[in-house]
């Protein structure tokens, strides 16, 4: 790992944290977008490590969130099968 990507996932840690004490939901799907930023900015510094895992992360959060699990999204992502 470089020390770009460091930074990116101390960045995510940081957010993560934030995102388990929000209740918002508003606020938790902006988190969970700013979370998925900086996963495709780890993408494209290493594209060979797997594309679109950002995109899945984000619609994961988002459908957790959608189903009501509020915090929970970032604790056990893709329970929720309704959307």
């Amino acid at each position: 790992m470089c020390s770009k990507c460091d930074e990116l996932d101390a960045k995510i840690k940081h957010l993560e944290g934030l995102a388990g004490r929000m209740l918002d939901p508003q606020t938790q799907r902006g988190i969970a977008e700013l979370i998925a930023e900086l996963h495709a900015q780890k993408e494209a510094l290493h594209p060979k490590q797997g594309p679109g895992r950002a995109t899945r992360r984000l619609l994961s959060i988002l459908a957790d969130i959608h189903c009501g699990r509020g915090m929970q999204a970032f604790v056990i992502p893709n329970a929720c099968t309704d959307l």
